[in-house]
């Protein structure tokens, strides 16, 4: 299959600027091969072994549309008030000003050291910071022409279309082989790799997605009697995903050409440091990196047993989870360029002097296991020819997650912050502050089932049906990627200026030594009393044929959900405070910190729904449907 952009249409912005039609090229090709196992000389199974080969390919290329709004190469030498690539900074005594007095641009440049404005918006080359001339390979050139002269900024003045890779291989490969008559055995690989790359507007911006996936099942199907079967199954999985900064896993850029000390040296935080410039897009990579790689066992074990009316199914269910994850939130440093020292951001950005700056301390890593375990046992009892019951329980155990390492944090409310002696600080498993996973195990994860059919003969052609259930959910594993950052583990660490007129931030001498410990100040936890969410789900259905070939059901359907996992906010306002007035760290029960994001059971839903269908099956050429839901 082969698909390109020679008939798409372009759209309105390419138009507009006179970029042309990004390009698109998707060809996807594969083929299968089976048949049975015969080995010259060696292996005859050409009744007893199968095989199954497959294999899938997509090549797929589309250019992206980015559109950014940057500096002119004069505004990035020093002189603002360069309006080439119509984003020119004027003083305000300017003809321009004084011909567009209400015009944005109209801003005057403020010199830090004076308090004075630069003469013409004009920063001399000599004042420009050595650190801040790094970025200068790291940005891209207006290509859009903005004419000179207008009263406001361009939404955009660079547009770029690099190609969005986004290719897979998956093969998938099948065993069958009879061992007897009663015995049956089968067996499958299956392996997909779909590496994704999404290039940015400037060079090492954007990010990729490393993702591969690997799954092994084997069954063995043993028939003891014509009433009696057994199902075994064994099954391992493999899933790799991240979302990596383009950057990542190559040079790391922040110490070996910006010279920046105290960040990151994980390969997996390389980039380039990002500027956040008031007013422009910035160079820089994206600033975070976060995946997973997730490894899966299973065994489940069932038997079928037919005995008279009754059709029983009992086994068993065993996962052991290996969750290895990374979240690494600012490894690449980032600077914020707001233009509080000289009016304008690009200013501020020009002579170095950021309002803030922020990087990352320690290591996110984790090394998480759980283990499930479930037994189930359900009868489908045929008691009349008119009305079958089905009845069964599942009884299900999900150990909640842990850290091979200990390294679980949890915001302890009623322990006492060694820093200054008040109510509430983040403990760790590693410390004995917590149990390491946190939650206090539960043994109450029972699911009954049960459900009927009934046709009445004293209702022709209708059929009544109803059933009832628990449903347990498990974790929800996104979540403990948080409970590794805090004070113990990892942190972000954010600088920002002291000083209103002039930073306090020497952009060459950055980062300061961070270190662990202390207070965070918006951890995230887990409530210990945590439960596992459950749903209990019900319907009542009737079912009717009429005139042939017409049908009409009617049913109630409803849930409700319990013990719903929800996230809120330990550090909340504990009383209203009509004035106004009384600072947020006097109003909180926790001064120390901002919010404190906690994750607990107490959600609920419900749900009543009435579902009707009317449905003429087909039949002299016509069919018709009809539903309605209340």
């Amino acid at each position: 299959f082969i698909q390109g952009s020679q008939l798409d249409a372009n759209d309105f912005f390419n138009n507009l600027s006179g970029t042309p039609l990004p390009s698109f090229k998707l060809n996807n090709f594969g083929g299968s091969f089976g048949g049975p196992v015969d080995i010259p000389h060696l292996y005859k199974g050409t009744d007893k072994t199968f095989f199954f080969l497959n294999y899938e390919g997509i090549r797929s290329r589309q250019g992206a549309s980015n559109r950014g709004l940057v500096p002119s190469l004069a505004q990035l030498q020093g002189n603002l008030a360069d309006d080439s690539a119509g984003t020119g900074i004027f003083p305000t005594d300017s003809s321009f000003c004084n011909t567009n007095p209400g015009s944005g641009k109209c801003v005057n440049v403020i010199d830090p050291t004076t308090s004075l404005p630069f003469a013409n918006n004009v920063i001399p080359s000599g004042r420009i910071d050595p650190f801040v001339q790094k970025w200068g390979p790291f940005w891209v050139a207006p290509n859009v022409a903005e004419a000179a002269g207008q009263t406001s900024v361009p939404i955009y003045n660079v547009i770029n279309s690099p190609d969005i890779r986004n290719d897979m291989n998956q093969f998938n490969t099948r065993l069958d082989h009879s061992i007897s008559s009663k015995d049956n055995l089968f067996g499958s690989f299956s392996f997909e790799d779909r590496p994704h790359f999404s290039p940015g507007l400037m060079p090492t911006q954007g990010f990729y997605y490393p993702l591969r996936n690997e799954l092994l099942s084997v069954t063995q199907t043993y028939t003891f009697s014509p009433t009696v079967v057994n199902e075994l199954r064994f099954g391992y999985n493999r899933g790799k995903t991240y979302l990596l900064s383009l950057g990542a896993d190559h040079t790391n850029y922040a110490s070996t050409v910006f010279g920046l000390q105290n960040t990151s040296q994980n390969p997996f935080d390389a980039g380039v440091p990002g500027a956040s410039i008031t007013g422009f897009s910035g160079p820089g990579s994206f600033s975070e990196s976060i995946g997973s790689l997730d490894q899966d066992f299973q065994i489940v074990d069932s038997l079928s047993i037919v005995r008279g009316k009754h059709n029983i199914k009992l086994g068993e269910n065993f996962i052991h989870e290996k969750f290895y994850e990374i979240t690494d939130f600012a490894g690449v440093p980032t600077f914020n360029f707001q233009g509080q020292f000289t009016g304008a951001g690009l200013g501020d950005y020009l002579l170095g002097e950021p309002y803030s700056g922020t990087t990352s301390v320690g290591d996110s890593h984790q090394n998480l296991r759980s283990n499930y375990y479930a037994v189930f046992l359900q009868d489908d009892w045929r008691a009349r020819p008119d009305l079958t019951f089905n009845i069964g329980g599942r009884y299900e155990k999900m150990q909640n997650p842990y850290d091979t390492e200990d390294r679980t944090e949890w915001f302890d409310p009623t322990a006492i912050n060694p820093v200054d002696g008040t109510r509430g600080t983040v403990v760790s498993s590693r410390s004995g502050g917590v149990r390491n996973g946190i939650v206090d195990p539960e043994w109450h994860e029972f699911a009954p089932r049960f459900g009927f059919a009934y046709s009445p003969k004293f209702l022709k052609n209708t059929v009544v049906r109803s059933s009832y259930g628990i449903f347990w959910a498990s974790d929800v594993w996104n979540d403990l990627q948080f409970l590794v950052v805090g004070p113990n583990f990892y942190s972000s660490q954010t600088i920002t200026t002291t000083s209103p007129t002039q930073s306090s931030i020497n952009l060459s001498n950055m980062f300061p030594p961070g270190g662990l410990g202390g207070t965070s100040g918006n951890p995230f936890s887990i409530d210990k009393r945590y439960r596992d969410p459950y749903v209990q789900e019900w319907t009542f259905d009737i079912q009717h044929n009429f005139a042939k070939d017409w049908l009409f059901d009617v049913a109630y359907v409803g849930n409700v959900g319990q013990k719903l996992r929800l996230r809120q906010d330990q550090n909340y306002r504990t009383s209203y405070d009509p004035t106004g007035l009384i600072p947020y760290n006097q109003a909180v029960p926790y001064p120390d910190y901002s919010w404190i994001l906690t994750d607990m059971s107490k959600g609920w839903s419900s749900y009543n729904g009435l579902l009707t269908k009317l449905e003429k099956r087909f039949s002299n050429g016509v069919s018709l449907r009809a539903n309605y839901t209340w």
